[in-house]
């Protein structure tokens, strides 16, 4: 394999460097949350045959070859894949990897943490709107929050990595959880990061005075509790700005792509469920990179495909511009 350090590195025309990739690896997903699957569903992407286990093995290592060090699976709902165990072993024996996380949204994760880290596992996402179990049944379509609960508390006790709750926070729709969601870190290393919810897909609900500013929630949190930061020397490191509770044996991490973009040093990629590339999250600027493989394409091809995605990445998005067009795909469409 060749020496991805010195000879193939992914970096856009704005010099970022690219080092983390977002592998969706399912587009099916057992809940139907109003700010990710729109009303009737995605009868088209339902319907779609999702990659194999060798094709994204195959698509991950190529990337691994130009230089990316991080992978998080997401879906749609990847504990739905019954070869995900596998998938995991296989995409640890990558050379260069270093870090490899997987996003869910819970519900499956107390039956399969324990096959998971046996395949190498050790650190999860797990997607939360709601500590009310009438609001989470109404929002996810029917989920229980108590089940979800559970696979949080056994992937504490099972993974020897993070166990992290992403907290998309919107006005008027979990504001006033800010405190209790928080207050999970107090006697538990869960990390929960606050997270802008963001304008995916035009079947879905937002406008700009929805958006809970990442500044707002600092606040209110350093007035209840008081918050200190914690340092972080990871290069692969995601946009989190990092603090805790003095005392706490969790953290917290905020996530602003509205009110203060990180665009400037965004170094991830993403494979949609349905096989595209897509350099940024906030634009359908997209390419097709499955049916190529699927056609024959060598890996030299298919490397001289994703360079060429990465010289159109975006500078950054528009979303605060006159200009700004929403994207047409929903979330489960992209890849969490």
């Amino acid at each position: 394999m060749m020496d991805a350090d010195k000879n193939s590195i992914l970096t856009d025309q704005f010099n970022r460097r690219i080092v983390y990739l977002r592998l969706s690896v399912i587009g099916q997903c057992n809940f139907q949350c109003c700010f990710c699957k729109p009303n009737g569903g995605l009868s088209a992407l339902d319907n779609q045959e999702p990659p194999t286990l060798e094709e994204l093995i195959r698509i991950a290592r190529l990337f691994t070859q130009e230089g990316v060090r991080k992978i998080r699976v997401t879906g749609g709902e990847p504990l739905l894949r019954p070869d995900l165990p596998l998938l995991i072993e296989e995409l640890l024996r990558l050379e260069g990897l270093s870090d490899l996380g997987l996003t869910t949204n819970g519900y499956y994760l107390a039956e399969q943490i324990g096959a998971l880290a046996q395949a190498g596992l050790r650190r999860v996402n797990v997607s939360l709107v709601s500590l009310d179990a009438a609001k989470f049944q109404k929002i996810t379509g029917g989920g229980d929050l108590q089940r979800v609960l559970r696979g949080l508390k056994r992937a504490l006790e099972t993974l020897a990595g993070p166990v992290k709750i992403n907290v998309a926070v919107r006005r008027r729709f979990n504001e006033d959880e800010i405190a209790d969601f928080a207050r999970l870190t107090l006697r538990s290393r869960y990390s929960v990061r606050f997270i802008e919810q963001m304008p995916i897909g035009t079947q879905t609900p937002w406008a700009p005075e929805d958006v809970l500013p990442i500044a707002a929630i600092r606040q209110q949190l350093q007035e209840t509790f008081g918050l200190e930061p914690v340092p972080d020397g990871d290069p692969c490191a995601g946009p989190a700005v990092r603090c805790r509770i003095p005392g706490a044996c969790g953290e917290l991490g905020f996530i602003s792509p509205i009110t203060e973009n990180f665009c400037s040093h965004c170094n991830r990629i993403r494979l949609t469920p349905d096989g595209k590339l897509r350099p940024c999250l906030l634009s359908d600027q997209e390419t097709d990179l499955l049916r190529p493989l699927r056609n024959g394409a060598n890996d030299g091809d298919l490397q001289a495909l994703i360079r060429q995605v990465l010289r159109s990445k975006p500078e950054r998005h528009l979303i605060n511009e006159a200009d700004f067009v929403r994207s047409q795909r929903a979330m489960v469409q992209i890849g969490g």
